[in-house]
């Protein structure tokens, strides 16, 4: 049996409203934390994290060590909550596979996992 991870959810603590329109006050100078609810068909789901931020702000994010890893970061230069969200489900559809696990293991390949490391 296939699993066929969802998008069910898209949130965020930055932009409260994140699914019903909410956007940052600059849409070209943004730095925003994303949690996404992602499972199989029915009610459970796993939180994946992501950074949603524009180019004009990657420098603000680069920590003490003069640098930032890609993997839980995706850099858009316009805000567009559409393109993130078919981003996301782009990342859900090819992340089909034979387990939750590997599923999840996929779709880590992009943001972090809650249970990443467990």
């Amino acid at each position: 049996m296939s699993v066929k991870p969802i998008l069910k959810m898209v949130m965020s603590n930055d932009l409260f409203d994140i699914e019903q329109g909410a956007a940052p006050d600059d849409p070209e100078r943004f730095a925003i934390f994303v949690q996404c609810l992602i499972g199989e068909e029915g009610p459970a789901a796993d939180t994946f994290n992501l950074v949603v931020l524009s180019p004009n702000m990657v420098a603000a994010e680069v920590p003490e060590s003069g640098l930032l890893t890609g993997r839980g970061h995706l850099i858009m230069k316009r805000y567009d909550y559409a393109r993130l969200h078919a981003t996301v489900a782009g990342w859900c559809a090819a992340a089909e596979s034979d387990n939750w696990q590997t599923s999840a293991a996929i779709l880590s390949r992009y943001m972090t996992w809650e249970f990443e490391g467990d």
